[in-house]
């Protein structure tokens, strides 16, 4: 071999296989360009997890010779071959300036996330309304092998019944331009029939009559793979329902609320990085994504930024009716994941806090 620098291409990963954790999976690359094989060499997958980054061709062929006690030909043959498989490139593989940043705000993982989805073959289809929106890039679509999940489940329990809604009489048109942000919930209220049209119109579905799947927010996942929380706090809670910062799980189709658990806080910024915002709000409405739900309909890395999107669709319906009602409102993404996750008692990797939104009348107490 002779004499040059080799550099280990970018993105490199060392793991067991998934289909069989005694051998190990080699990747490289990123998007439609990520490359593997799998070896059952312990030896040789620590030998590539610890290669350098930069060396001569002839101190990686000793290095290897060495630790995987081979002869130097047989080293060489080895480096020769990943260098043509494109694990060793014979020019640096370099981060540009953007992803660098990601690094120098210590966002590693973001950027790992970033290269593993971008470019991929397989992209975002909807034409002809498939099951399933992933096509491979060049001619197919994927065709579902299993039904889709069910929801996620209506837990048992306590339950409060919600009332009829309560009719929307402005032209959408003016309740969307009187749309403001509310930050102020000092002496807010809110009544159960206030609670109930906010939720039904956000969640439950309604066309067509006969078997309802649509909801007044149009979006391709039908609104199946979101799960909405309702938590109350403080005198201007609906009388119904506990208000020591109680978690209620809403269900679209019984219409009603069903107890989950209540948080040991004395105001919603703690569970909000301390930002103070929704203090004060009577309810906060949290939107999950069920991920399972999700990830069945759309097979590509890119689905978790049309999680945020399609929630986001909801969410936004959910302030417009707030806004009809004369309902103050403050929504944000910007929430404690982790805290979220233990008051619902759900796991994050399974059901995934997504948007927050406080809402309550503002005025005197009822």
């Amino acid at each position: 071999m002779s004499q040059d620098t080799l550099y280990l291409a970018k993105n490199v990963c060392v793991r067991p296989h998934h289909d069989d954790p005694s051998t190990f999976e080699i990747a490289w690359g990123e998007g439609c360009r990520r490359e593997s094989f799998v070896t059952e060499s312990a030896a040789l997958a620590s030998a590539l997890a610890t290669a350098p980054a930069e060396a001569p061709s002839d101190h990686e062929v000793k290095r290897l010779a060495g630790v995987l006690d081979m002869e130097a030909a047989d080293a060489e043959e080895l480096v020769a071959g990943l260098r043509d498989y494109g694990l060793y490139r014979t020019e640096p593989d370099d981060l540009t300036a953007a992803e660098d940043r990601w690094l120098d705000v210590a966002w590693a993982d973001a950027l790992d996330l970033h290269m593993a989805t971008r470019d991929s073959i397989w992209v975002h289809d909807y034409s002809g309304n498939p099951k399933v929106m992933t096509r491979y890039f060049v001619d197919r679509n994927v065709q579902p092998e299993t039904p889709p999940p069910p929801r996620y489940p209506v837990p048992s329990g306590e339950t409060v019944q919600l009332p009829p809604v309560k009719p929307l009489t402005e032209q959408f048109d003016s309740a969307q331009a009187r749309r403001r942000t509310g930050r102020n919930f000092r002496n807010a209220t809110l009544d159960l029939a206030d609670v109930a049209t906010i939720l039904d119109w956000t969640f439950a579905p309604r066309w067509p009559a006969d078997a309802p799947e649509y909801h007044a927010t149009q979006t391709y996942s039908r609104g199946a793979p979101f799960v909405a929380f309702a938590l109350f706090a403080g005198e201007g809670a609906p009388a119904e329902v506990r208000r020591d910062f109680a978690a209620y799980q809403y269900d679209p189709i019984g219409k009603r609320l069903v107890y989950r658990k209540s948080a040991e806080i004395s105001a919603w910024s703690e569970l909000l990085w301390r930002q103070d915002y929704a203090d004060g709000a009577p309810m906060l409405l949290v939107v999950c994504a069920d991920w399972k739900q999700f990830m069945w309909k759309y097979r590509i890395g890119r689905a978790y930024r049309f999680a945020f999107v399609e929630c986001g669709a909801f969410m936004q319906t959910a302030l417009t009716v707030a806004t009809g009602l004369g309902v103050s409102a403050f929504q944000t993404p910007a929430i404690d994941d982790a805290a979220f996750c233990e008051l619902l008692g759900v796991e994050d990797l399974d059901l995934g806090p997504i948007y927050m939104a406080a809402f309550g009348r503002t005025g005197s107490r009822r």
